[in-house]
């Protein structure tokens, strides 16, 4: 039985968007998972005002895949110009803009994360949901210190990156200057483990204040399989 305190959150609505996205991926080609019964699980033991951002960044995501008519074989990248203008969909869905209008730091194959001052993921593209090997609601449910693992000195210079370029003027894409590293993927039943690549971030701004709101990170990663004493290395997510 539900918790009452979701009932209103919680329903046909949700369901009519995890299965809409689901068919609508699946239509254009795509086998990114988006729910299943563990992460089902989990939303349900969220608080009210979470689920309810997990409903609109579910909604935001959605209609940006709606609108766009692609069709990819699993190996296929977006194009630059449909990746910008996903971005962009995006941006409008949150109120957000650049504090120039610059998209060509985004290379096809990238990355794309979007996150807001609380360091919270509230956007990433198709490619980012193809090296995870969690499904989109596991991921919008969990934190993400519980879902992955860096070296330590590498989570914290890129904190001290992020800190650096939303406390500065800057506002074009900057390089990360962070070292090629390793991700693990700390609740999977694979030991997956995604070698990161950062390559930029640049600040986000509320469209109408101006005021910062978050920033963009784009990066290429490599998954590697590690299976007993065998490592598979899977195929490449971008290329270097």
């Amino acid at each position: 039985m539900l918790k009452e305190s979701h009932e209103a959150s919680f329903d046909l609505a949700m369901i009519n968007i995890l299965d809409r996205l689901q068919f609508c991926l699946l239509e254009k080609g795509s086998r990114i998972g988006v729910y299943s019964a563990h992460s089902i699980n989990k939303l349900l033991q969220m608080e009210y005002s979470q689920l309810e951002d997990v409903k609109k960044h579910l909604s935001c995501f959605l209609k940006i895949v709606e609108r766009f008519d692609f069709k990819l074989q699993e190996d296929e990248f977006l194009s630059q110009s449909d990746e910008v203008e996903c971005l962009k969909h995006a941006f409008n869905e949150y109120g957000l803009c650049f504090g120039d209008d610059d998209f060509d730091f985004i290379s096809q194959g990238d990355i794309v994360e979007l996150y807001n001052l609380e360091n919270i993921q509230i956007y990433r593209n198709l490619e980012f949901l193809k090296v995870a090997p969690y499904d989109l609601a596991t991921i919008l449910s969990s934190k993400w210190t519980d879902l992955y693992e860096r070296p330590s000195d590498i989570t914290q210079a890129i904190a001290n990156r992020v800190v650096e370029i939303l406390n500065s003027k800057i506002i074009e894409a900057s390089p990360f200057n962070v070292p090629i590293h390793p991700m693990k993927a700390m609740s999977n039943a694979e030991q997956v483990v995604v070698e990161i690549s950062l390559k930029f971030i640049k600040p986000v701004f509320d469209k109408d204040t101006k005021e910062k709101r978050g920033f963009i990170a784009t990066q290429m990663g490599s998954p590697i399989l590690l299976s007993g004493d065998e490592t598979l290395k899977l195929t490449m997510i971008g290329k270097v």
